[in-house]
């Protein structure tokens, strides 16, 4: 997304920023390769940005927030650094589908999902919007491409499922009880997705608010 705004806005100073250096060098190196001058990337904690009040006309997140402790401190973050009268918004999937499925897959499912990440958040995040002192808040859902899929999953979609149950892969051990359990069900997690009778739905929702 900061690329995507870099290009599509070339006068104006865009600010990339995350808390791992290989995503940032990654990012540089994209940047450099496109030509892209007015960009910036910068390493820290979503949950303490590293920028002063009042930084940002537009403020953009996907998908972090599932991976903080502490989300509502994000959001007050967002809210800091934004200018009077800028915009937020954060994307956040909420509501996977899949059919069919088989029931112990199923409720292996409904063990480890909520175990990685809160399955609520994308449902509070308006109220913490306001809470953190935001107007206008608004939220607008649609079809993810990511996570949806009719039959079996790309090799983009599978990787980026392999890499979310490697990450989480402490909290799939703590859910189902043991390693052997884990290994067990990202192999039929995995089949299941790269079945051609597959069809899995997710949504992507947009929270959004306007600093006053």
């Amino acid at each position: 997304m900061t690329r995507l705004l870099a290009r599509n806005y070339p006068g104006t100073p865009v600010t990339g920023f995350d808390l791992n250096a290989d995503y940032l060098a990654y990012a540089r190196a994209r940047a450099a390769a496109e030509g892209l001058e007015n960009i910036k990337f910068e390493q820290g904690d979503l949950q303490e940005i590293p920028f002063a009040d009042a930084s940002f006309d537009v403020v953009w997140s996907k998908f972090v927030l599932f991976f903080l402790p502490r989300p509502e401190d994000a959001v007050r973050e967002l809210r800091r650094v934004t200018r009077p009268g800028g915009q937020v918004t954060v994307a956040l999937i909420h509501g996977q589908r899949h059919y069919p499925v088989a029931q112990a897959l199923q409720r292996d499912m409904d063990l480890v999902w909520p175990a990685i990440i809160d399955l609520y958040l994308a449902e509070r995040l308006p109220s913490m919007f306001t809470r953190a002192g935001f107007v206008d808040v608004a939220v607008r859902a649609e079809p993810d491409r990511l996570y949806t899929h009719i039959g079996s999953a790309s090799a983009a979609q599978r990787r980026n499922v392999e890499d979310i149950l490697r990450g989480g892969r402490a909290a799939v051990v703590r859910a189902l009880g043991s390693e052997a359990s884990a290994n067990a069900f990202a192999q039929a997690y995995l089949n299941h997705i790269d079945s051609p009778d597959t069809c899995t739905y997710t949504m992507l929702w947009f929270v959004q608010g306007r600093a006053p």
